[in-house]
């Protein structure tokens, strides 16, 4: 089989994954040890999700018969596995208990497999979106700083726009276009809260910030006299 796995190749339920590196086909068996052997190391406990399904029957024929007369009967079922594919997912336990169950579900499978955990996809994510957002929303920032005359408290602002007669232009448009998605990324309100559930939920590292501070008290940008 060549190429890799399209569909399926992300984790979407578990914390933890067990991931195909070769094609292959696994029979129903080989699923099914896999998934009992989890089972009996967690003793039961956490949630395991089977990624795969065996949908694909092999025919057999028997021994000692002609040539012709169609093909076999099937004999058992298969999943075509590509590489990237995930296999078995897993949450609910320790992260010890994950990764010992998953190790043993792997040495049931006819091919090389890897560990795949959650944070490390999420927390990609949340490092290239969280960046993305800071950029728009600083080129924002800019660009009211340079049309207002390099002011930085709120007051002096406004004036420096009214002065400079540039609060109709287009520049301080785009300007409030990207503070509004910038901050919009990092709030995620709707439209922009898509993103949030699958980058969050991983992210182990990161010290949220309170919603309660406000933008003013973050930036420091806007001040009062």
């Amino acid at each position: 089989m060549k190429g890799i796995s399209c569909r399926g190749k992300h984790i979407c339920f578990g914390g933890y994954a067990l991931q195909a590196l070769e094609p292959a086909w696994i029979t129903a068996k080989q699923i099914e040890a896999g998934r009992r052997a989890m089972t009996r190391y967690a003793r039961r406990g956490g949630k395991i999700w089977v990624r795969i399904f065996p949908d694909k029957p092999i025919t057999v024929r028997p021994t000692e018969t002609r040539m012709g007369s169609g093909k076999g009967s099937p004999e058992y079922w298969i999943s075509v596995v590509k590489p990237g594919r995930i296999l078995y997912e897993m949450s609910g336990v320790s992260e010890t208990v994950a990764k010992a169950a998953i190790s043993i579900a792997a040495c049931k499978m006819p091919i090389r497999t890897q560990l795949d955990i959650r944070s490390n996809e999420d927390t990609m994510k949340y490092l290239l979106m969280g960046g993305a957002s800071s950029s728009i929303l600083v080129r924002g920032l800019s660009w009211i700083y340079g049309l207002s005359g390099k002011e930085i408290e709120l007051q002096e602002i406004v004036n420096g726009l009214i002065n400079t007669q540039m609060y109709n232009s287009a520049g301080i448009s785009i300007a409030l276009i990207s503070i509004t998605v910038g901050i919009g990324f990092k709030l995620s309100p709707a439209p922009f809260h898509q993103w949030t559930p699958d980058v969050y939920e991983g992210v182990r590292f990161v010290r949220q910030i309170p919603t309660s501070i406000s933008i003013s008290e973050m930036f420091g940008f806007f001040k009062t006299p």
